[in-house]
């Protein structure tokens, strides 16, 4: 089963980037050190499964101080990647259907001439 990456697959792939070594940064550091371990997601659809997956860890209410301001930095980044890509689709939609919101009688005075 695949599932995406967080700041905590990564501190047991590479030991470096998770909660325990951010825990040794402080907190005023975090937000720093998250931010930049932490990839862009690849589509909309990986970020919101990762968010729903941070929101349902959090939750749970078991997670250390760090971790858990590390989970909420990271929904941070991926609400407002989402945001962006929400903004882009609708701005995209917005201009594909200009030339299709016509009042109807002037797409019928167009077919008559």
């Amino acid at each position: 089963m695949s599932r995406n990456k967080t700041v905590a697959d990564d501190a047991d792939e590479s030991g470096a980037a998770g909660p325990d070594h951010l825990a040794g940064a402080g907190l005023a550091g975090l937000a720093t050190d998250v931010a930049a371990a932490c990839p862009p997601p690849a589509s909309f659809e990986l970020a919101m499964t990762e968010l729903e997956a941070l929101v349902d860890r959090m939750e749970g209410g078991r997670m250390p101080l760090e971790e858990s301001l590390a989970a909420y930095q990271r929904g941070v980044v991926l609400v407002k990647y989402c945001r962006d890509a929400l903004g882009q689709v609708a701005q995209r939609v917005r201009i594909l259907e200009a030339d299709l919101l016509q009042p109807f009688e002037a797409v019928a005075d167009d077919r008559e001439t």
